[in-house]
């Protein structure tokens, strides 16, 4: 017979072949009781007693989708191929033949957390030992039980297993099956045996759901099944679509890209983390303080008064609010919307032109134009102002600030030439998926240094026309607010609100695609009705925007964290999944 050690470690350490995985997987809770009867010397009486709960859990657990409901996050598996021989006490089991797991190499990413699943296991256990208590013959040795089989499942794969390990601490005596039975080496044996047997049914069950790989330190990592594929198609359709096209020229500095998920859905967004040499830094720090100050003139329908988005918001609020309470405090109607893929439907071309027509239509008056930087030592951030423009200033001299340096000194042309030069390099930023590298045709990285405030520009001056003429049409306290690709509208003028929704809702009219699911106003259900009307039951109360509750009844704000809420923050991590399993 094989010694119990070795043969613990062979049943938790999963190996990495795909035959071993593969035929590990398939086994069903059938096979323990056979295996039970013929290696344990247990009557079928007890094995079948004891075999229900486990049998009747796992069907339990895969009706009831237990880990898919109990981990929100996205996953990937992780495999080691650059080596030849694939350790013999792994915990890496391959995917299938469709899949390719990815390189180890790629570990900043998604995972579940292992103290997660351990949680998870822990809780299956105790519906177990609930549903058939006399599986180990009291509720201390159930307990107990779980603490060991915990404990060892946060094992590195180096860490040598004893055979006393899952039967730490556990009363055979408690154990009625096991006592009928005079020899006490063989019963030693055969309940040591029986644990193994166990927490082999908890592999089974983690295998059904999970990819499980090893770190950097060796630790286990668990990756869910389901979301893998999801990963997999999302790669697919961005391939498919034709937002890409293969580089003509390709280039060493292509970006990689990252996924991270949006709030608390399992719904991911593709991010190319720019890394900016210390020499652009200060380039893309000068290039978007000229793109804030484009943001904050006031033709612009955005939340932006100044240069800083925090301060703005508040500064439009506080004068809306004032008129709010002038008129009487009348009942508002909000009408919020979320554009599709905003990033994604940006044309090159437009852009281009929407820069160059408010960069000439803002500095055109100034001939000479003289860049200053100010560093502030304490927050380590810089400060930047155009000493020719009105409301630029330096700020208030304190020991913190660094002595103010000239940046550069620019003529209109000039000026207008530096930031043209530095988008159409965002156009042909190059991304690299697989072993292929292609171009944005359409849109621009989510990741750039210029990306956001490039985004909010392009889309605050598409509905610029459209939001003031929507505000022309009443004399109603009104504020209209677009941040990046949220937007919002708050108005007495109930009729004004309904033709505003309807103007969204208007594929033809409507000049960019609207997410639907994310449409919501306090008008009416989002249907025919509001059409035909301002008849309809009101929907909704609070509408969150830039991270503050708005209460459409009394207008009050509050914080929203319900990004927050139930979540882990190891969640919030970006992470870059390998794209070796595409076919090209």
């Amino acid at each position: 017979m094989e010694p119990a050690r070795k043969k613990l470690r062979r049943s938790i350490m999963i190996q990495g072949n795909r035959s071993q995985s593969n035929k590990t997987s398939k086994k069903s809770p059938k096979f323990f009781e056979n295996y039970a009867k013929q290696e344990y010397g247990i009557n079928n009486l007890v094995a079948s007693s004891c075999c229900s709960a486990i049998k009747d859990a796992l069907n339990y657990f895969k009706a009831r989708n237990y880990f898919k409901d109990h981990f929100k996050t996205v996953c990937t598996s992780v495999k080691d191929k650059t080596s030849k021989k694939t350790p013999k006490n792994r915990w890496a089991c391959e995917c299938q033949k469709s899949l390719q797991t990815p390189p180890r190499k790629l570990m900043k990413k998604m995972s579940i957390n292992t103290r997660t699943v351990i949680s998870a296991v822990d809780s299956m256990l105790n519906d177990v030992f609930t549903r058939c208590p006399e599986l180990l013959g009291s509720e201390r040795n159930g307990l107990q039980f779980r603490r060991n089989v915990c404990h060892v499942l946060g094992f590195t794969k180096n860490q040598s297993v004893a055979n006393t390990l899952l039967t730490r601490k556990l009363k055979m005596k408690a154990v009625a099956w096991v006592t009928q039975f005079t020899d006490i080496p063989y019963r030693t044996r055969l309940f040591s045996e029986f644990c193994l047997g166990l927490f082999h049914m908890i592999q089974i069950v983690l295998l059904r759901h999970f990819y499980i790989a090893v770190n950097r330190v060796s630790q286990p990592v668990f990756y869910l099944k389901t979301h893998w594929h999801g990963l997999v198609q999302l790669h697919e359709n961005l391939l498919k679509s034709e937002k890409l096209e293969l580089a003509v020229i390709p280039t060493k500095g292509a970006r990689k890209i990252r996924w991270t998920p949006k709030g608390l859905s399992c719904l991911l967004r593709p991010i190319c983390l720019h890394r900016t040499e210390k020499d652009e830094k200060q380039n893309f720090e000068s290039l978007n303080f000229v793109l804030k100050t484009i943001l904050s003139h006031p033709e612009l329908s955005g939340t932006r008064t100044t240069t800083r988005p925090s301060k703005d918001l508040r500064l439009k609020w506080k004068h809306f609010h004032r008129e709010w309470v002038e008129a009487g405090s009348p009942k508002m109607f909000v009408v919020q919307s979320d554009l599709k893929d905003a990033f994604g439907c940006i044309e090159h071309q437009k852009l281009l032109d929407i820069v160059t027509k408010w960069l000439d239509k803002i500095f055109s008056s100034y001939p000479k134009l003289t860049l200053y930087r100010s560093y502030n030592r304490k927050k380590r951030t810089s400060s930047y102002w155009f000493q020719e423009i009105p409301g630029q200033t330096c700020p208030s001299p304190q020991s913190d600030y660094c002595t103010p340096k000239v940046v550069k000194t620019y003529t209109q042309k000039s000026l207008v030439y530096w930031v043209q030069r530095y988008i159409r390099q965002l156009f042909t930023s190059q991304v690299k998926i697989g072993k292929h590298i292609f171009e944005y045709a359409t849109g621009i990285l989510q990741g750039h240094p210029l990306s956001s405030n490039l985004c909010e520009l392009y889309y605050g001056d598409i509905f610029n026309s459209y939001h003031s003429d929507f505000k022309s049409e009443t004399s109603e306290p009104t504020l209209v607010l677009n941040a990046m690709d949220d937007m919002i509208l708050i108005t007495a003028d109930k009729h004004m609100a309904l033709r505003y929704l309807n103007f969204i809702r208007d594929k033809s009219e409507c000049p960019v695609p609207i997410n639907m699911s994310k449409l919501s106003s306090n008008l009416c259900p989002l249907g025919d009705a509001c059409k035909a009307g301002p008849t309809g039951p009101h929907t909704k109360k609070l509408f969150s925007f830039c991270g503050v509750n708005i209460h459409s009844e009394n207008l009050n704000l509050s914080g929203s964290y319900v990004n927050y809420e139930n979540k882990n923050m190891f969640h919030s991590f970006t992470f870059k999944p390998d794209q070796s399993h595409v076919a090209f």
